[in-house]
């Protein structure tokens, strides 16, 4: 007796996502440098001490200190303090750019990656959903704090509207942004915020730039208003995508399945338990009636050993896909 094979391509192609995920260096706060000097700051990060024009100059005071009392995890967080020079309240900062006060007016002041320079410019080349970070806060007569952060390529500023010619306009270059201002009243107990980052289009980021204040009102504020900061960090929509499968023809008969090797592709953060399942598509490639063909318990990338069953149709159209039990997801290839 004759037996029939059934021949099956399945059309699982390689696919380009950029599935590196970033994250913010040194986010924890933890490393620092020039410690005890007036140039104290969390390495990859800056303060006034180490800016350009007044920022930086020996009368401006010093608006960042690390903290060991009372961190929200880990050994260190960051002290940002506004201070006081000439009568005229010092914003306190941290930033992944540099502080730049061309003069002593205020509204002149701003913060700038320096795109060919590794000390102040943050390489970041990912899209986040949102910038999470922890805070504790002390208010002086209505003072509130800002956090915000930028996407961006080449060389960005902020506020990005030039004063007075101080910087040229690099609106272009922003890719998302995420900002955040706290409420006026101080906050004594550690506090998690998310903020989402709204993008302007579709391209691949070179930098972020992220600026921390204790005094929101760039024209304003109050000396000794105080934020501290920890565990900085970004977050990314849990995703699965179907990685390259070889070879791509299969054969099965009426009572012999064949084995194939699925590799996926975990992007974003699963929790434990989290289950991922592959489907085959019946031989035009549709979902309607997917069959289940194996699943493995994962938080990272990996690969399913599955099989595809018996007395599958002949067809040219096959195609994989993952349903994903945590979080719900669903994606062909």
């Amino acid at each position: 007796m004759k037996k029939t094979s059934a021949f099956l391509l399945i059309m699982a192609m390689a696919l380009n996502y950029a599935f590196a995920q970033t994250t913010i260096a040194n986010g924890g706060l933890e490393n620092w440098t020039a410690v005890g000097q007036a140039t104290e700051e969390p390495q990859f990060w800056n303060s006034n001490k180490t800016g350009g024009g007044q920022a930086g100059s020996s009368f401006a005071p010093q608006t960042c200190y690390r903290e060991a009392s009372n961190p929200h995890t880990g050994t260190y967080c960051a002290r940002v303090v506004s201070g006081s020079t000439f009568g005229i309240v010092v914003n306190g900062s941290l930033t992944t750019g540099r502080v730049e006060a061309p003069s002593t007016n205020k509204p002149e002041g701003y913060i700038r990656t320096i795109a060919n320079d590794p000390a102040f410019g943050m390489a970041f080349t990912a899209r986040p959903d949102s910038l999470i970070f922890w805070y504790r806060y002390t208010s002086v007569s209505g003072d509130y704090p800002r956090v915000e952060a930028r996407l961006h390529v080449g060389n960005a500023y902020t506020p990005e509207t030039p004063v007075n010619g101080n910087h040229p306009d690099s609106t272009i270059n922003i890719i998302a942004r995420a900002q955040w201002t706290g409420a006026t009243a101080s906050v004594s107990g550690w506090t998690r915020v998310s903020i989402p980052f709204v993008y302007v289009d579709s391209r691949t980021p070179q930098f972020i730039l992220i600026t921390t204040t204790s005094s929101g009102d760039q024209t304003g504020g109050a000396a000794n208003s105080t934020l501290w900061l920890d565990d900085f960090d970004v977050y990314y929509q849990p995703a699965v995508f179907v990685g390259t499968i070889s070879p791509t023809t299969y054969y099965v008969s009426a009572t012999s399945g064949s084995a194939i090797n699925i590799p996926f592709i975990l992007q974003g953060q699963f929790t434990a338990g989290n289950t991922v399942t592959a489907q085959l598509s019946d031989s035009s490639g549709s979902f309607a009636n997917a069959v289940n063909i194996g699943s493995a318990i994962a938080t990272t990338s990996g690969s399913i050993t599955a099989t595809i069953p018996a007395a599958s149709s002949n067809g040219i159209a096959y195609r994989n896909a993952f349903s994903n039990l945590y979080p719900s997801a669903h994606f062909h290839c």
